[in-house]
């Protein structure tokens, strides 16, 4: 089409104010920096606030540069990390994932560590640290859930007893947190049932059966029993 016909059409079937609008913001977009001396402009009906749509782009920007930063923190690699090494070589890989643990805000990572199948040895380790840490009440039952995964094979899925042990101990640090310390959200009545039978069934899995019974899996099980017990008698917080 001929650029007169384009042009006499535009002209006939566009606003004027539109055609103006157009033509300004492409010259804006050739002259970024006019950007940071402009507040606002006006073309008939439509006022464009600059600098409220700068303050929106750039906090979207810095909510998607934190999360970012909160997803590498769960992602990075930890120092001297092996998840199949002995447990006495882990404790630099311990320390650092301690240290990551204060800086998260967000738990989406840890939800996906919990919820995926077959469960990944080290997210499971991060995860696990992540949580006798911060102790999430809200992820209790996604915790149990994982945990129900693993007692349900004798092998626990392949994952490594000291990992297992520290989500145990994990359920237990949550539990106390809920039932003694009031943490919201409260655990229900039935959740804390379902997780006596969890636990019930994971100290009888043979690998735990297996495992050191004065330090193994079944010391914070038990411990983590006694917390749920608690929290029946009193009441806890029946969601039901």
């Amino acid at each position: 089409m001929p650029f007169a016909e384009l042009a006499r059409l535009l002209i006939e079937n566009v606003d004027l104010w539109e055609l103006v609008l157009l033509g300004l913001l492409i010259w804006i977009w050739r002259n970024p920096k006019l950007i940071n001396r402009v507040a606002s402009f006006k073309v008939g009906d439509l006022e464009v606030e600059l600098r409220d749509l700068k303050q929106e782009v750039s906090e979207q920007k810095s909510e998607i540069e934190r999360l970012e930063q909160e997803i590498a923190i769960f992602e990075a690699p930890v120092p001297g990390f092996d998840p199949h090494a002995p447990v006495g070589e882990l404790s630099e890989a311990r320390a650092a994932m301690n240290a990551r643990a204060m800086q998260l805000n967000d738990f989406s990572e840890v939800r996906k560590a919990l919820a995926h199948r077959p469960p990944d040895p080290t997210a499971l380790f991060n995860a696990s640290i992540i949580l006798r840490k911060r102790r999430p009440t809200a992820l209790f039952s996604e915790l149990v859930s994982l945990l129900d995964d693993l007692a349900g094979h004798q092998s626990l899925k392949e994952i490594r007893l000291n990992t297992v042990w520290k989500l145990t101990s994990a359920a237990h640090y949550i539990l106390i947190a809920a039932v003694r310390d009031g943490i919201e959200p409260p655990i229900s009545l039935s959740e804390l049932r379902r997780a006596r039978d969890v636990l019930n069934r994971l100290m009888m899995n043979p690998r735990v059966q297996s495992d050191d019974p004065l330090s193994g899996v079944a010391t914070p099980a038990k411990s983590a029993l006694k917390w749920i017990e608690t929290g029946l008698k009193g009441g806890g917080a029946d969601a039901d």
